[in-house]
């Protein structure tokens, strides 16, 4: 079992009168954490709420008479907490009728409405986490520093979804692609919003086909054939789901900075590489660079989540064809980054940009990413 460097800070929170919950995507992780977390804990009650009889129990816990009852547990955790109706209603009761009981709760993201405003009940309650796939650094703390250079390539074409990872790489993909082909576009569907099911699965394919490429509302909505909000909704579906992230432009409004496009990366790459069935090793790809970026760039956004910076993120470019990868956004401070494969490509940072910004920019590759993804200035 892999460890998860957020148990550490999940157990400094217990006993603190707040309820902990934890949301991530499926097969992320979230249970194996949370029981892994509580396996020396005592007097632990966990409750699958996917299961009928298990969100009965949960109920009668909400009840007056269950505060009078000879068994109290000293932690109570509610997996799939997503599938309670009114989940929020539910433990704001148990908060206040079990004052002693250590809440915690496991869920997967979603971007219903009412979701929302039932977990809105518990503000001031509460302490919210992520948990994403594996991070890299989790992955080399576990299989050290030599095994996880060599299965690099592997890693960035099958992803970090735990269960993928300690499989064998036939294995890996017949996980993705259930994951993908069983999973992903129900649980899309299953949002209110949701009109045109081929629509999102024509969504999810454009957004893996043109990763780390410039979009637009206008020119999605072109391709799919339904109208820009729409598009605008179902984006917002996905990136609410935990799948896909949006990197904005960066503009000061210098003259030629474009600003009215956006990039979309996914939180992991075995997910997209499934969408396409692509399975090439990583070297041989005509699209290794592109690979590369979605790579580093999610596995950045999840180290900065782990240190809670302040940071902004953006890509950049001007009308004339000047482009910066990656670039972060901090106290008026930036740092900017070019990502490809080949370590000995020429990549020049835009004269606009460096003279502008006051920075050149650093070039990333498989040889030298990893103090990209230690340090978080």
């Amino acid at each position: 079992m892999i460890s998860r460097f957020l148990a550490k800070t999940l157990k400094s929170r217990l006993f603190r009168g707040r309820i902990l919950i934890l949301t991530g995507s499926r097969h992320c992780g979230k249970t194996t954490l949370i029981m892994q977390l509580l396996k020396n804990e005592r007097d632990v009650l966990t409750e699958d709420c996917s299961i009928p009889s298990a969100r009965e129990r949960i109920l009668r816990l909400t009840s007056e008479s269950a505060v009078h009852s000879h068994y109290e547990p000293r932690i109570l955790f509610l997996d799939n907490l997503h599938m309670l109706e009114n989940p929020g209603h539910i433990l704001s009761l148990l908060h206040h009728l079990h004052s002693k009981t250590q809440l915690i709760a496991s869920m997967e993201p979603s971007g219903s409405v009412s979701q929302e405003k039932s977990l809105r009940e518990l503000k001031g309650m509460k302490l919210d986490f992520t948990l994403f796939p594996l991070t890299w650094r989790e992955y080399v703390s576990d299989a050290g520093i030599m095994t996880s250079r060599s299965k690099l390539g592997e890693r960035i074409v099958n992803g970090m979804y735990p269960e993928v990872v300690i499989s064998s790489p036939e294995r890996q993909i017949e996980l993705l692609n259930h994951r993908v082909r069983e999973e992903i576009l129900s649980e899309l569907i299953r949002e209110e919003p949701i009109r045109k099911p081929e629509a999102m699965g024509k969504l999810l394919t454009l957004l893996a086909l043109h990763t780390g490429s410039e979009v637009s509302l206008n020119r999605l909505s072109e391709w799919i054939g339904i109208d820009k909000n729409t598009v605008g909704t179902y984006l917002q579906i996905i990136e609410n789901h935990q799948l896909i992230f949006k990197l904005q432009p960066f503009s000061t409004g210098r003259p030629g900075e474009i600003r009215n496009t956006f990039m979309y990366y996914f939180y992991d790459t075995g997910i997209r590489n499934a969408l396409l069935s692509s399975w090439q090793p990583a070297e041989l790809r005509t699209d290794r660079d592109v690979l590369l970026k979605n790579f580093l760039i999610s596995e950045r956004m999840k180290r900065l989540y782990e240190e809670r910076k302040p940071v902004k993120v953006h890509y950049w470019r001007n009308t004339t064809g000047g482009m910066v990868d990656y670039l972060e956004v901090r106290n008026d401070s930036v740092k900017a980054w070019n990502i490809r494969w080949n370590k000995n490509e020429r990549v020049r940072t835009p004269k606009a940009f460096r003279d502008h910004y006051k920075t050149s920019g650093l070039l990333l590759h498989p040889a030298n990413f990893s103090s990209f993804l230690e340090f978080v200035g």
